[in-house]
């Protein structure tokens, strides 16, 4: 499984981009599964809500749009839980809001792996703190990997990350197993 993180949301536009991104009507399927710690019911409200918060604090970042493409195709409710896995490592306190969308698209090359899904998670939560990114590139990628431990049953494989000398280390303090 790859995941990866972006920054955006400097100016409202930006929250709006991304959002217009996830509805793109190429894909064969878009299915909002979760909006959460946000009073919005779609993702244009959940957007409003972000730049509010953002536009309340300091910050110049508005979300982080991350990624989950899994290498073959799994069940929504699985790809789902890893999708809440990701947003409990970035806010452990889960208190910033968030949107979880499943996205069907073939893949170029291949006919299995079409369901992928995206995050989005504010940067600042209600209290106006930030999230902390130190090294969220890594701990993405180190979740990658323990991800494709879990659902090595079910045929994901591993794939070797920019950072992989970093996250192995870490694995093999706290999972070894992996």
């Amino acid at each position: 499984m790859i995941i990866t993180t972006s920054s955006h949301g400097r100016m409202r536009r930006d929250c709006d981009n991304v959002i217009a991104h996830l509805m793109k009507p190429e894909n064969a399927y878009v299915i909002i599964a979760d909006i959460g710690n946000s009073a919005a019911c779609d993702l244009d409200g959940l957007a409003a809500d972000i730049d509010i918060m953002r536009a309340g604090s300091s910050s110049s970042i508005g979300l982080h749009h991350v990624t989950l493409n899994p290498s073959g195709d799994h069940s929504h409710a699985t790809i789902i839980a890893a999708a809440h896995r990701v947003r409990l490592e970035l806010d452990p306190s889960s208190t910033r809001p968030y949107g979880i969308v499943l996205h069907g698209k073939t893949r170029v090359g291949s006919e299995t792996g079409v369901t992928h899904a995206h995050l989005i998670l504010g940067h600042v939560d209600g209290e106006a703190r930030a999230l902390k990114t130190k090294f969220m590139k890594v701990r993405t990628e180190r979740l990658s990997r323990e991800i494709e431990y879990a659902w090595k049953n079910e045929g994901e494989q591993a794939t070797l990350g920019r950072h992989h000398v970093a996250v192995v280390k870490h694995l093999r303090k706290s999972a070894p197993e992996i």
